[in-house]
């Protein structure tokens, strides 16, 4: 069973930074879900998540 890093990798020929965004993008993802549980917790990040865009 292949994981689908290794076929993102494929698709993209190995483009790392792809990968790294990718990645990044996958652990916000997680991240925000743990916060959501956290009401003040979520605030604070949320602010800050838009400050950095």
């Amino acid at each position: 069973r292949r994981k689908k890093s290794e076929k993102i990798l494929k698709i993209r020929k190995n483009d790392l930074k792809a990968l790294h965004s990718y990645r990044q993008k996958k652990n916000k993802n997680k991240i925000n879900k743990k916060i959501k549980k956290i009401p003040a917790a979520s605030e604070k990040i949320g602010k800050n998540s838009k400050n950095q865009k």
